[in-house]
Protein backbone atom coordinates (compact mmCIF):
# COMPACT_ATOMS: atom_id res chain seq x y z
CA UNK A 1 0.00 0.00 0.00
CA UNK A 2 1.32 3.41 -0.92
CA UNK A 3 0.61 5.21 2.35
CA UNK A 4 2.24 8.45 1.19
CA UNK A 5 -0.15 8.69 -1.76
CA UNK A 6 -3.18 7.84 0.38
CA UNK A 7 -2.12 10.47 2.90
CA UNK A 8 -1.91 13.08 0.14
CA UNK A 9 -5.40 12.11 -1.08
CA UNK A 10 -6.80 12.39 2.45
CA UNK A 11 -5.05 15.67 3.22
CA UNK A 12 -6.21 17.34 -0.01
CA UNK A 13 -9.69 15.80 -0.24
CA UNK A 14 -12.21 18.40 -1.46
CA UNK A 15 -14.88 19.51 0.99
CA UNK A 16 -17.55 18.45 -1.51
CA UNK A 17 -17.44 15.14 -3.39
CA UNK A 18 -19.81 14.09 -6.16
CA UNK A 19 -21.49 10.73 -6.27
CA UNK A 20 -20.02 9.18 -9.40
CA UNK A 21 -16.82 10.07 -11.19
CA UNK A 22 -18.17 12.37 -13.91
CA UNK A 23 -16.34 15.68 -13.88
CA UNK A 24 -19.08 17.11 -16.04
CA UNK A 25 -21.16 17.31 -12.86
CA UNK A 26 -18.84 20.00 -11.53
CA UNK A 27 -16.47 18.12 -9.25
CA UNK A 28 -14.89 14.84 -8.27
CA UNK A 29 -15.89 11.67 -6.53
CA UNK A 30 -13.20 10.03 -4.41
CA UNK A 31 -12.00 7.86 -7.29
CA UNK A 32 -11.67 10.87 -9.58
CA UNK A 33 -9.74 12.72 -6.89
CA UNK A 34 -7.46 9.71 -6.43
CA UNK A 35 -6.82 9.68 -10.19
CA UNK A 36 -5.86 13.36 -10.11
CA UNK A 37 -3.56 12.84 -7.11
CA UNK A 38 -1.90 9.95 -8.95
CA UNK A 39 -1.06 12.32 -11.80
CA UNK A 40 -3.68 11.40 -14.40
CA UNK A 41 -5.05 14.24 -16.50
CA UNK A 42 -8.78 14.91 -16.27
CA UNK A 43 -9.32 14.00 -19.90
CA UNK A 44 -8.40 10.36 -19.18
CA UNK A 45 -11.62 9.94 -17.19
CA UNK A 46 -13.66 13.06 -17.96
CA UNK A 47 -16.66 11.34 -19.51
CA UNK A 48 -16.39 7.80 -18.21
CA UNK A 49 -17.43 6.29 -14.91
CA UNK A 50 -15.89 2.91 -15.61
CA UNK A 51 -12.68 3.26 -17.59
CA UNK A 52 -9.48 5.27 -17.78
CA UNK A 53 -8.59 6.10 -21.35
CA UNK A 54 -4.82 5.85 -21.41
CA UNK A 55 -2.82 3.71 -23.85
CA UNK A 56 -0.27 2.38 -21.32
CA UNK A 57 -2.01 2.77 -17.96
CA UNK A 58 -5.70 2.52 -18.77
CA UNK A 59 -8.39 0.09 -17.82
CA UNK A 60 -11.16 -0.15 -15.28
CA UNK A 61 -11.08 2.83 -12.91
CA UNK A 62 -11.09 0.45 -9.94
CA UNK A 63 -8.18 -1.57 -11.33
CA UNK A 64 -6.16 1.51 -12.25
CA UNK A 65 -6.55 2.99 -8.75
CA UNK A 66 -5.77 -0.36 -7.12
CA UNK A 67 -2.57 -0.54 -9.18
CA UNK A 68 -1.55 3.10 -8.62
CA UNK A 69 -2.08 2.97 -4.84
CA UNK A 70 -1.14 -0.68 -4.33
CA UNK A 71 -4.57 -1.41 -2.82
CA UNK A 72 -6.77 -4.47 -3.00
CA UNK A 73 -9.57 -4.11 -5.52
CA UNK A 74 -12.21 -4.49 -2.80
CA UNK A 75 -10.65 -1.60 -0.86
CA UNK A 76 -11.15 0.66 -3.89
CA UNK A 77 -14.72 -0.60 -4.31
CA UNK A 78 -15.35 0.17 -0.62
CA UNK A 79 -14.15 3.76 -1.09
CA UNK A 80 -16.44 4.15 -4.12
CA UNK A 81 -19.43 2.70 -2.28
CA UNK A 82 -18.92 4.90 0.77
CA UNK A 83 -18.60 7.89 -1.57
CA UNK A 84 -21.75 7.07 -3.53
CA UNK A 85 -23.93 5.79 -0.66
CA UNK A 86 -23.27 8.62 1.82
CA UNK A 87 -25.40 11.79 1.78
CA UNK A 88 -23.59 14.72 0.13
CA UNK A 89 -23.25 16.71 3.37
CA UNK A 90 -21.42 13.81 5.09
CA UNK A 91 -19.60 12.35 2.09
CA UNK A 92 -16.13 13.89 2.47
CA UNK A 93 -15.95 13.04 6.17
CA UNK A 94 -17.09 9.45 5.52
CA UNK A 95 -14.51 8.98 2.76
CA UNK A 96 -11.80 10.57 4.91
CA UNK A 97 -12.59 8.06 7.68
CA UNK A 98 -12.09 5.14 5.28
CA UNK A 99 -8.84 6.68 4.05
CA UNK A 100 -7.72 7.01 7.70
CA UNK A 101 -8.40 3.29 8.21
CA UNK A 102 -6.45 2.35 5.08
CA UNK A 103 -3.54 4.59 6.06
CA UNK A 104 -3.44 3.10 9.57
CA UNK A 105 -3.51 -0.44 8.15
CA UNK A 106 -0.77 0.43 5.67
CA UNK A 107 1.32 1.90 8.46
CA UNK A 108 0.94 -1.30 10.47
CA UNK A 109 2.14 -3.32 7.48
CA UNK A 110 5.13 -1.01 7.04
CA UNK A 111 6.04 -1.22 10.74
CA UNK A 112 5.93 -5.03 10.62
CA UNK A 113 8.33 -4.96 7.68
CA UNK A 114 10.44 -2.10 9.08
CA UNK A 115 10.03 -1.41 12.83
CA UNK A 116 11.92 1.91 12.45
CA UNK A 117 9.37 3.29 9.94
CA UNK A 118 7.62 6.52 11.03
CA UNK A 119 3.91 6.60 11.84
CA UNK A 120 1.83 7.00 8.67
CA UNK A 121 1.06 10.63 7.96
CA UNK A 122 3.56 11.80 10.60
CA UNK A 123 6.10 12.98 8.04
CA UNK A 124 5.42 16.52 6.91
CA UNK A 125 7.06 18.14 3.90
CA UNK A 126 10.50 19.42 4.80
CA UNK A 127 10.72 17.51 8.11
CA UNK A 128 13.75 15.45 7.04
CA UNK A 129 15.45 18.52 5.58
CA UNK A 130 14.94 20.43 8.84
CA UNK A 131 16.38 17.48 10.80
CA UNK A 132 19.49 17.47 8.62
CA UNK A 133 19.89 21.23 9.01
CA UNK A 134 19.66 21.07 12.82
Amino acid sequence: MKVDRLTRVRDTLPGHLNAGILLGDGGFCVLGWMMMCAGFHEITFYSSTIAVLHPQHGGSVVDVIAREYDLERDEVVRLARVNDDTPATERSDAVRAVLDELIAAGGEDQRRKNPAAPEPGSERPGAKRREREA
